[in-house]
This record gives structure tokens, C-alpha cells and sequence, in this order.
């Protein structure tokens, strides 16, 4: 019990084992991060989950306010599985602290979903508690290290606790606001141990027999014998007194979804219903993917806003009613629709992200997919009987980069004497026409080898208003910059890949970018390099495999910075983008 001037309540934080703890902690993050905060869309049937609250690298701790949920917190120990920030954040940096003297990797917790209800964030011990759980789980899941990706906001307090913040914080779309990267080792943590004596008013891990010094205690682990031979087992709250405990009986599965058996139903049972069926994923994903594309096309998913009907969107996009019906429903059960007084997209920026990936893919090059047995096989070649379609391409491009990559792209062109600027592989031109509208002492020059690609471009710049501040240039880029120069920043986006696949390419191109720009001229360079980041969702391992259907390879950063420096620049930033192992490198001309 906690007293106050004119409150008591009673605080109890404990594991999430049975069924109904852990509907608390998915309901307590939706209505933490969906509907107070509203950094996730809202779900038809009030959770936020993921596949890791099933796994048993997984522990979550939730926190009781007079018995109403107040506040979660979740633990994952790193390892082949990955992690819940896998495929949302770039760990690279992160995950560089978590080694040993000789560079291999050490245990690794991930702290993820702390969430606590805006009415229950004043109330002693809650936080607090919910943070020395969440380090007991860490020490019994023998990790070394925690990581954590959190709002700045608790930046402050988790410093206090001993967490270090790793870089600045970084804009992420998903939850549309800065996070900031966090990482300590277990060790150096200022949470006091569970196990530690004279912690009264806090949770405390119970030795056999041991005498409560303060008023209550959570049982985290094992079960406790009480006075008048009722057992406490995870999760209880018992009042002060002598407890026994026995033998503790735990099954831990070094199997991600093997199964708790005999000694806790409720677990495997809760886990069960957390991991979604396999059957049926591949059908379904690519469908998803499929229809949600055409929505996109036909002009529906931006009339997606809950005040239609199958009816209303049927006359406004003069499509057929119930064939329009039939895919809204499909969505529907898919989980990606919500049908009340009319039909809403749930997570619409993450579809709008991801339909820009699928653009990329099956628009720029649907044409090696749709070939990908003789690509295989050998009996189609990449340049001669298969051809990506650049005008696609350079559309997703673009998408990507207004969602991903140009708020990093634009705070690095923000450096002061930067008036005019040359984008080597200009595509469609958004990137320039977004950045001349945002930077209005800017002016551009757009050179392209692909012919659809300049008209496209053109027809983008004269629709903005923007030929007096941008010219478009069909050439090859190196000849140009060499003989007409007299730019500030050469631009380079998502190509340099393609140069270090050919011998002697990229070499050629710094050379003429060099001689163009001269010494003290700048060169920006956006690329994705080889993957790092391999957890589910991530946009790497994918990127590689159509450039290895290509005959292509992607390349490391040293590789990256050995080619540049041989041709005479210098590092000056280096920024990470929205998208793992996606970077942007500021030089300079030496």
C-alpha cells in the first residue's frame, strides 16, 4: 500500500503469464501508443501485438493500479530470431556496443513497449517498478547488454536509470515522431536489483523462507508457500509474512514456439493465440499486396477516411460496386480494413510506405520477377531479354524517398554557400522539385541517361512552376560535370551501386564529378549498402536478391570510403536514413 495525503492504493507489477495478464499488456499499449498518443492507427479489436509476445526469448511485466492496468513493459533477448525493432529501426550502431573485447557478440536484451496510461504516470512505483522487472527479467535471461529505441521525452529519466543515448534522435515515420537510440551495459544499470535487501514499498524476488521487510511483494518466479497453505504463483501479490518457497517448476524452450506444457496451460495457450497460423501467408501476402495496389491506382485508398460507402466510392471512382465490395472485405478479414459508417484504411502511412516498396518492385522490375525462372535457369539475361521499366522505377524512387530518405537528404543540402546544386540520375525530378520548393535559393540541374525518364521529369518540373530554377540534361553524367561544372554539390542517389558493379565506372564518374567540381566542391551520395539488417520486414535482403538477379552486388561502407578516398574525397558526415543500411555520405573535394 502507498500513502498519500488522501489516497491509498495498492501497486502490483508482475510477469505476464495467463490469458487475461497479457490481453492487459496488448490492451494497455493500444490505448497507450493508438489512442492517447496516437502513434499507431487504432485496431478493430483493441490490441497491439506482435509475433515476439509469443516467443520465449519474450517477457513482459505489467503494472496494477488498485487492480486496473496501469502500465507494461516488454523484454527480448537479441539473438538469430532478431528482435521487435527489427525491421523499424537501423540497430547497426547499437548492436556495435553489444560486443566483447575480441568483436563477438554478447547477450543482448531489447527493452520495447514500456507504455503507462497518462492517468497512471503520477502514481508511485509504477514506472519504477516496472523498470526493476524488466531488469530482473534482463539478469535471468543472462543477457549483458539492453538496448532500447524510446521517445526523447523519457530520454531524462532513462539516463537516470544508466541507459546512454547513441547518436541524435532520428525521424521515424511509422510513429511519426524523433526516437532516440539507448544502450547501456546490464551492469552499469542505477535500477536496484530485485534481489538487493531493503527495497520496502518495491517488488522484491523472495529466497526460501525469507521474512517480507516490506508491506507487500510480487511474486516474480516460481511458488510460494503463505501462512494457511495457500500457494502465491507468478503474478500474486501477497501481504508481508514468511513464505516457503519450493521448488521452483519452470519449462524455457530454446525453441522460439515450442510449447510451455504441464505446468502452465494458460501460458501455452496465450502464446498459441499470439502467433498468427502460417497457412495460408504466402497466398494472402501477395494478394494483400496485390489488391491494396490496385486500390492505390484506382484512386480509392485516399477516399479511405470512414466516411464512405461501397456505394459513395463505387460513384466517385466509377468502378464496379461489388467487385469493389468483395476486395473491401477481403481487406477486411485480412485486418487491413475497418468498416464502420464507411470504409477506413487502418495504418494508411504504413501502407503508403510499403505500396511504394511494392511499386518499386513490381512496377521498376515486374519484368525480371515475371522471368525469374530463366534468370535462374540462365536461359534470359538481364539488359538483353529482360529490361526493368525506368519510368516505374523512378516513380517508386521518388515515394520512397518523400517518405524514407529526403528529411535527411534536406538537412544535409542545408549547409550554408550550397546554391546550386547537380543530381546525377535525376528520375522523375520529385526529389529536385520537393527540395527547390523547400530551399527557395536553390537551383538544380537534373541529368539522366534514360530518355522517359527526362520527359517525365520535364513535365513534373513545367507542372510545379520550377523551369527558371531547373534544367533537365539527358547526357552521361561525367562528360557534363567535366566540361561545363560550375555547380556547388553534385548529388548522387541510389546509383553508386550500379557504377561499383562495373569496372572502372565508378571511378570514371569521381573523376569527372572531381574535375567539375574542383577542390573544396561537394558530393552527396545516398545508396543502400549490403545488408546488415536481416529481420522480418527489413528492406535489404530483398534489395540484394533483384540486384542479383541483375548480375549485381551491393557493397560495404569500407568499400564505399576506400573508392571515394582514392579519388580524392574527403568524409565529412556520414547520416543514416529511414531505411536500414541506407546512407548518406557528405565529401568534399580534395
Amino acid at each position: 500500500m502507498f500513502y498519500g495525503e488522501e489516497i491509498v492504493v495498492t501497486v502490483e507489477v508482475l510477469m505476464a503469464r495467463s490469458r487475461s495478464e497479457l490481453e492487459d499488456v496488448f490492451s494497455l499499449r493500444h490505448q497507450v501508443f493508438a489512442i492517447e498518443e496516437k502513434r499507431l492507427p487504432p485496431k478493430p479489436n483493441g490490441w497491439i501485438v506482435d509475433r515476439f509476445d509469443s516467443f520465449c526469448e519474450s517477457v513482459s511485466a505489467v503494472a496494477y493500479v488498485d487492480g486496473v492496468p496501469a502500465g507494461s513493459i516488454r523484454v527480448t533477448l537479441d539473438g538469430p530470431l532478431g528482435s521487435p525493432l527489427d525491421g523499424h529501426y537501423d540497430l547497426t550502431a547499437l548492436r556495435a556496443r553489444c560486443r566483447s573485447v575480441d568483436g563477438s557478440p554478447e547477450p543482448t536484451a531489447v527493452v520495447t513497449s514500456l507504455c503507462v496510461r497518462r492517468d497512471m504516470r503520477h502514481t508511485p512505483h509504477v514506472t519504477s517498478g516496472l523498470l526493476e522487472a524488466a531488469v530482473d527479467a534482463m539478469a535471468r535471461m543472462g543477457a549483458v547488454h539492453v538496448i532500447a529505441v524510446i521517445n526523447p521525452m523519457i530520454g531524462a529519466l532513462m539516463q537516470r536509470v544508466g541507459l546512454a543515448p547513441v547518436g541524435s534522435p532520428r525521424f521515424c515515420p511509422r510513429v511519426r515522431q524523433h526516437l532516440l537510440s539507448m544502450h547501456a551495459p546490464l551492469s552499469s544499470l542505477n535500477v536496484p536489483r530485485l534481489s538487493e535487501p531493503g527495497l520496502a514499498g518495491s517488488i522484491r524476488y523472495l529466497a526460501d523462507g525469507e521474512t517480507l521487510a516490506s508491506e507487500w511483494a510480487v511474486v516474480l518466479a516460481g511458488k510460494l508457500r503463505l501462512p494457511g497453505g495457500r500457494l502465491a504463483g507468478p503474478g500474486a501479490v501477497i501481504d508481508g509474512g514468511r513464505a516457503e518457497a519450493p521448488a521452483t517448476v519452470r519449462v524455457l524452450s530454446a525453441d522460439a514456439v515450442q510449447h510451455v506444457v504441464g505446468s502452465d496451460p494458460e501460458t501455452m495457450l496465450a502464446r498459441i493465440d499470439a502467433i498468427r497460423p502460417a497457412q495460408g501467408d504466402l497466398f494472402n501476402n501477395l494478394l494483400r499486396s496485390r489488391v491494396l495496389g490496385a486500390l492505390d491506382a484506382l484512386g480509392v485508398l485516399p477516399l479511405l477516411d470512414g466516411s464512405r460507402t461501397t456505394a459513395m466510392l463505387a460513384s466517385e471512382c466509377a468502378l464496379e460496386p461489388d467487385l469493389l465490395h468483395a476486395m473491401l472485405t477481403y481487406l477486411a478479414s485480412e485486418g487491413a480494413m475497418l468498416q464502420s459508417v464507411g470504409w477506413s484504411l487502418l495504418e494508411p502511412e504504413q501502407v503508403s510506405g510499403e505500396l511504394a516498396f511494392l511499386q518499386w518492385l513490381m512496377g521498376g522490375y515486374g519484368p525480371l520477377l515475371a522471368e525469374l525462372e530463366g534468370l535462374v535457369a540462365g536461359t534470359h539475361r538481364y539488359g538483353e531479354d529482360v529490361h526493368r521499366d525506368d519510368g516505374q522505377m523512378a516513380a517508386a524512387s521518388a515515394a520512397i524517398g518523400r517518405q524514407f530518405t529526403d528529411a535527411a537528404l534536406l538537412g544535409v543540402l542545408q549547409s550554408p554557400g550550397i546554391r546550386r546544386i547537380a543530381d546525377i540520375g535525376c528520375g522523375s525530378a520529385a526529389r529536385l522539385v520537393s527540395l527547390c520548393r523547400q530551399l527557395p535559393e536553390l537551383s538544380a540541374i537534373g541529368i539522366d541517361l534514360s530518355s522517359d525518364c527526362c520527359r517525365q521529369a520535364q513535365d513534373n518540373i513545367d507542372a510545379a512552376g520550377l523551369s527558371q530554377r531547373i534544367e533537365i540534361i539527358e547526357a552521361r553524367a561525367e562528360h557534363w560535370l567535366a566540361e561545363q561544372g560550375s555547380v556547388d554539390l553534385v548529388l548522387s542517389v541510389g546509383m553508386f551501386h550500379d557504377l561499383l558493379n562495373s569496372p572502372g565506372a565508378a571511378e570514371a564518374f569521381l573523376a569527372g564529378v572531381h574535375a567539375g567540381l574542383g577542390e573544396g566542391g561537394l558530393l552527396v551520395i545516398q545508396d543502400q549498402l549490403s545488408p546488415t539488417t536481416t529481420g522480418a520486414g527489413s528492406w535489404g535482403p530483398g534489395f540484394a536478391l533483384v540486384h542479383r538477379l541483375m548480375g549485381q552486388q551491393l557493397f560495404s561502407e569500407a568499400k564505399y570510403l576506400t573508392v571515394l578516398r582514392e579519388a580524392g574525397f574527403r568524409l565529412l558526415r556520414r547520416v543514416p536514413t529511414d531505411i536500414p543500411d541506407n546512407w548518406i555520405f557528405l565529401l568534399q573535394a580534395e
